[in-house]
């Protein structure tokens, strides 16, 4: 793995051999994070707009180009980053890392498209709004992040989306589109030398002339995020389903820090990594209660949240046996160490899967464009697999106590039938 610099823009390459294919991503550190108000979503808004055609390429010249070789052409717009990516045949390689670079500098962003745009993006969001699954997950998303720059919505509100003027998106691109602001990583079977494609960009750039001054990052970080949230908070969506959805959301920090980082992770795979875990051997297994339960860890640069996400029949008396049996698990984290047995498993997994990231480039790229951004160099996968090892019963114990306060859960239920808070709160109470 190497790392270059050019005209600011830092560059990764990661040759992996016996593959037939390369990964081109651009990552820019801007997401729903970085906006104000008047521009909600307007990091997603642009995120589109970019393939809408350039001053060299229409829309469909960048699709064909890229599909008559069989390529994955992608983006994606998170709270904290934007990320555009193809995986192509690696032979194809300059030809779709000019494309993707004509993408990000050379976007025509006229008028007609725009306004085309905002009709496509408010129908995504009107699709997103009417499922069940990704409402629960946005609304525990914005009980979490209450009151910091985090809760709402990536994909903004209709009605400020409407407004949005050419003006606003190239000032916006201005700000944060700079290649200081931005890292670009090519992962796979890189048949040219790395030099060779570092002279290729450069070309590329003195053609297109990206903004490559220094960067000033306002972003507003939350050092002390478990801090902010010193009460239960709770959501209840009555709609007419025959499953409910509930998720249950804890707030974490000082994800930055390796360590931390890896015992948050480790928690969230004890409880919902896999079907080994507790939860799912203990709400499906034993009391067949869920079709699949899972426990994830949500990384938002320095801040984030574990989510326990689940299903089940739409039914009070069973969404409450439910919450009883979860909360008596996470009780157990608290209060008992973790046998050498049990952390050694839930180690061996996450190594294990770190391991097989080179036979999956798409999801090493992700992984490798995060730390780019975020710490402004690369973390290998050693690294990780070292400071996992580390961990000791007595880290998860301590860090579930803090994790795990009664003060800092957050519940998102959508139900038939009318969940009461306090009963809630009660049953969490009760547990001993």
């Amino acid at each position: 793995m190497r790392l270059f610099n050019v005209n600011n823009l830092d560059i990764v390459y990661h040759h992996i051999p016996n593959l037939n294919s390369v990964v081109i991503m651009y990552g820019v550190k801007v997401g729903s994070r970085d906006e104000i108000k008047k521009n909600y979503g307007i990091s997603h808004y642009i995120e589109h707009m970019l393939f809408k055609g350039t001053k060299k390429y229409s829309s469909k010249q960048i699709t064909d180009s890229l599909y008559e070789n069989g390529a994955e052409l992608n983006a994606f717009t998170s709270r904290n980053m934007t990320g555009y990516y193809t995986k192509i045949d690696s032979k194809q390689l300059l030809k779709a890392l000019e494309i993707l670079t004509e993408m990000l500098f050379n976007s025509k962003l006229t008028k007609k498209d725009l306004e085309i745009e905002k009709n496509v993006v408010i129908n995504e969001n009107i699709k997103n709004r009417s499922n069940p699954t990704l409402i629960c997950s946005n609304n525990l998303v914005e009980l979490i992040y209450k009151n910091t720059t985090l809760e709402h919505s990536i994909g903004g509100i209709d009605n400020i989306i409407k407004k949005y003027s050419r003006k606003q998106v190239i000032d916006y691109m201005n700000t944060f589109y700079n290649l200081n602001n931005m890292c670009l990583i090519i992962i796979g079977n890189i048949e040219i030398e790395y030099n060779k494609i570092n002279n290729y960009i450069k070309n590329l750039f003195i053609k297109l002339k990206p903004n490559s001054n220094i960067f000033y990052n306002e972003r507003k970080l939350y050092p002390k995020f478990t801090n902010l949230q010193n009460d239960f908070r709770y959501k209840n969506i009555i709609m007419d389903i025959e499953e409910s959805y509930i998720n249950i959301g804890f707030p974490c920090d000082n994800l930055l820090d390796i360590k931390d980082y890896c015992i948050y992770q480790i928690i969230s795979n004890i409880l919902g990594g896999n079907m080994s875990s507790r939860l799912f051997q203990i709400l499906r297994e034993k009391n067949s209660l869920v079709y699949t339960i899972s426990s994830n860890l949500y990384v938002d640069n320095e801040i984030g949240y574990i989510n326990i996400c689940f299903g089940t029949k739409s039914n009070n008396t069973r969404i409450m046996k439910c919450l009883k049996l979860i909360f008596k698990e996470i009780h157990k984290l608290t209060t008992k160490l973790l046998t050498e047995k049990e952390l050694l498993f839930n180690k061996n997994y996450i190594i294990g899967s770190l391991k097989i990231l080179n036979d999956d480039p798409l999801e090493l790229v992700h992984l490798l464009v995060e730390n780019l951004l975020q710490k402004k160099k690369i973390i290998d996968i050693n690294t990780y697999i070292n400071e996992f090892n580390k961990i000791t019963a007595e880290d998860i114990i301590n860090k579930s106590k803090i994790i795990f306060n009664k003060n800092r859960y957050n519940i998102v239920i959508i139900s038939k039938k009318k969940l009461i808070k306090n009963n809630i709160y009660k049953l969490y109470n009760a547990i001993k």
